[in-house]
């Protein structure tokens, strides 16, 4: 369903909030979710994925670390980046990287299965847990197709602004 809630002791989630997405995959270190766009081959996907990460010093230190991460789950011999943009901020009152780029997918799988190249878009956040400082967590969302979506900032904004860490009780 859009924006239903998926809360975790971690983490609180929600699905994208329009219609036709789909829960592609949950494990214990996140979640992803699919759908199709209206041109062929053209999809888009949202994931939240908690991961280790190594204790930094400053803001610059983070941003590189974070910067190895995203190099690390896109190969260069695969994605050839275009447009990076890396910019820290705490305006969750934690370390966390606004992360967007445009890519060529050298080898993209289409839905016949077959690999061609495409763009993908990434709008991400990543951040350190505040509670959980050997934690970090990203959320993501991405379209992969022929020509790029200029209106993607929208849908990628509202769906990261639902991930959020859960209020911690008084008791």
């Amino acid at each position: 369903m859009p924006r239903q809630l998926f809360a975790g002791s971690l983490l609180n989630a929600h699905a994208p909030d329009s219609a036709g997405w789909f829960l592609a995959g949950a494990g214990n270190n996140g979640l992803a979710f699919a759908r199709r766009g209206a041109e062929q081959n053209e999809t888009y996907a949202a994931q939240i994925i908690l991961f280790k990460l190594p204790p930094t010093r400053g803001n610059e230190e983070f941003v590189e670390v974070i910067k190895g991460r995203v190099d690390m789950i896109n190969p260069p011999s695969r994605f050839a980046e275009l447009e990076p943009k890396y910019e820290y901020t705490d305006h969750r009152g934690y370390p966390c990287v606004r992360y967007r780029s445009v890519y060529n997918d050298k080898e993209a799988l289409t839905t016949s299965g077959t690999r061609e190249p495409m763009k993908l878009q990434v709008v991400s956040l990543y951040c350190r847990h505040p509670s959980q400082q050997e934690v970090g967590f990203f959320a993501a969302y991405s379209h992969r197709g022929a020509n790029t979506d200029p209106d993607l900032d929208v849908p990628a904004q509202r769906f990261i602004d639902g991930v959020q860490v859960p209020q911690q009780s008084n008791d």
